[in-house]
């Protein structure tokens, strides 16, 4: 198949996955490739790659940040459980040309 139209789908699972378990799994896109690599140390093109995505997370679950308890306030624990989908807020671009309509 066509690399883009995989690359596609790829995205689109890993936002599935992150809306149904925001605690465990991370979204991946055009706008935020670049800053998850940042994040991580690798490539665009190795967070692009299906075959990466369990190393990926498994990298999100080594931080330090992942791994404190949960806050005992109710907003903090709140947004505690959806940690690792909020790694997006760090790493989307807001003016990539893929967010423009």
């Amino acid at each position: 198949g066509c690399p883009d139209a995989r690359a596609a789908d790829v995205f689109d699972a890993t936002r599935l996955l992150t809306l149904a378990r925001p605690d465990r799994a991370v979204s991946i896109n055009g706008a935020s490739k670049a800053g998850l690599a940042r994040l991580t140390g690798r490539t665009q093109y190795w967070i692009s790659e299906p075959r990466n995505y369990g190393m990926l997370l498994r990298w999100v679950y080594a931080q330090r940040w992942y791994q404190s308890p949960v806050p005992a306030d109710a907003g903090e624990a709140s947004l505690w459980q959806a940690r690792a989908a909020l790694l997006d807020v760090l790493a989307y671009d807001n003016s990539s040309p893929l967010t423009q309509a």
